[in-house]
């Protein structure tokens, strides 16, 4: 989603983007046809393989980014020698595949701007129970993380919050940490949803009521904002008990955990 509202603006801006990704089949998520239309039809859209899931869940490790990993990096390699590609740009999760970008930069010069989502190293990993799953894994993202901040040219990330995270865990490369870029809105999502009605499965939105729905994850820095709304409709309810009435409220988020319950 990040990325596809970067790329409809690039052109004005003199770069031509070239998108790499895997192949939805070696997904664990469901695939969303409606997004694919969204994307626009003259970019270019090169895909590659992975270990399937079903085979490295066996495993007890599931994530895309060591699953594709080689198979992107080939893609990549190729990309970077057949187009002389000026710029790699990776936003992540998945966290592991910054190191593609670490090593073409290193071996081809290309430069190299990542981008975080989300902070690779966490306060969770540091109280994970010894030796466990969650321990290996939380030591192994400290040390590439620190690799792939040294070989990036430029960091950039969705929040000032992640950047000053990111400069106290690496001092050194402060300096490259500069820029925080939000979720904004794409206008065009607006049309394309007039242009593309689907039927909402949660609720009838014709049935005289008034709904508002709040999407995605609620997380510890989302909680005053949330008291404040709760705040404005209880004081709704005792100043306008009718209108109170007419509200509909419905919370939908999301999930990491595999095979998370619909509630």
């Amino acid at each position: 989603l990040r990325n596809r509202i970067f790329l409809l603006h690039l052109e004005s801006f003199g770069w031509k983007p070239l998108i790499l990704t895997v192949n939805p089949c070696f997904m664990e998520e469901p695939e969303d046809p409606a997004f694919e239309k969204m994307i626009p039809k003259d970019l270019e859209v090169i895909r590659s393989d992975a270990i399937p899931y079903q085979w490295t869940r066996k495993l007890f490790f599931g994530s895309l980014g060591l699953r594709s990993f080689w198979h992107l990096y080939a893609k990549a390699k190729a990309f970077v020698i057949e187009k002389k590609i000026d710029l790699i740009f990776i936003s992540s999760p998945p966290w592991y595949i910054f190191l593609i970008g670490s090593l073409l930069k290193k071996k081809y010069g290309v430069k190299l701007v990542i981008d975080y989502i989300y902070p690779w190293v966490c306060e969770e990993d540091k109280r994970a129970v010894f030796f466990s799953k969650r321990f290996w894994t939380g030591k192994l993202a400290g040390r590439l993380d620190s690799i792939a901040i040294q070989s990036a040219d430029a960091v950039i990330s969705v929040s000032d919050g992640i950047n000053q995270t990111l400069r106290k865990l690496y001092p050194t490369q402060a300096r490259k940490i500069t820029t925080a870029i939000p979720y904004g809105i794409e206008p065009k999502d607006f049309e394309f949803a007039k242009d593309h009605p689907e039927k909402i499965p949660y609720f009838d939105p014709e049935d005289g009521f008034c709904h508002i729905v709040y999407l995605g994850v609620v997380w510890k820095e989302v909680l005053p904002t949330l008291e404040a709304l709760f705040a404005a409709i209880s004081n709704v309810k005792r100043r306008k008990p009718d209108e109170f009435k007419r509200l509909r409220w419905h919370f939908l988020g999301t999930s990491y955990a595999l095979n998370a319950p619909r509630q």
